[in-house]
């Protein structure tokens, strides 16, 4: 890959293609964990498990919550709102998050917006969605950056805005956000930042996020090789 403006049109378009088809897999993989009414949610909407919260069973969640700790509390939640080790119970996930915003938890308040965004125990209601989701995104929390950039790109709560949800997902990207590098890339590829399409800050942007473990930037950038190789 030499040329930043790829000059074949038609493999240009297989590549989007490709990318477009990749993001869609794995953003609907990610509504599939957030919810359990398969409501429309925004990207990565339940924020991305933490250690040592990741490695401990329901019980010890449960006992930790129990004790205070907002961190075990919305990851309770998210057992709850998965089924990940007991039934799937939106309501008391619901609960477990009160007890975590409660104490200005910002993943918490990611959380909990995200419910509103996609009813998901709640009925859907985007204003309430985007006040907690800007309540995490002043705690600096990168999820909540995310969930802004999809209800400006979308329109929901707010009036759809190209230049304000840019501004969100750059501020994801810098925080190093791997779901924010793999849409980054997807619009360099789709030339939709103003700009020609850009292949190698596409490739270099998903080397990146797969660097930081992300399984999505790994699929993209197998379809892009694969595509650009063609």
């Amino acid at each position: 890959m030499k040329n930043n403006a790829f000059p074949n049109m038609k493999l240009t378009h297989r590549i989007a293609c490709a990318f477009f088809a990749a993001a869609l897999t794995c953003m609907s993989a990610a509504a599939q964990e957030a919810t359990t009414d398969g409501g429309s949610v925004a990207p990565a909407t339940l924020p991305e498990t933490s250690a040592p919260a990741a490695d401990m069973s329901f019980e010890a969640l449960e006992k930790a919550a129990a004790a205070g700790d907002a961190e075990a509390q919305a990851q309770l939640a998210e057992c709850y709102f998965t089924g990940r080790g007991t039934a799937a119970d939106p309501m008391l996930g619901i609960q477990q998050l009160s007890y975590a915003v409660g104490q200005n938890n910002a993943k918490a308040q990611t959380m909990l917006g995200a419910c509103y965004y996609s009813g998901t125990g709640l009925a859907v209601d985007y204003v309430t969605a985007l006040e907690w989701f800007n309540r995490a995104a002043l705690a600096g929390y990168p999820q909540a950056y995310m969930c802004l950039y999809a209800a400006y790109r979308d329109g929901n709560g707010v009036p759809a805005d190209s230049k304000i949800a840019l501004q969100w997902l750059e501020k994801a990207v810098s925080a190093k956000h791997p779901d924010a590098m793999c849409e980054m890339a997807l619009l360099k590829l789709k030339g939709e930042l103003g700009e020609p399409v850009n292949i190698e800050a596409a490739h270099a942007v998903l080397e990146e996020a797969r660097s930081l473990g992300s399984s999505q930037a790994e699929k993209m950038l197998k379809l892009l090789d694969e595509a650009s190789a063609k």
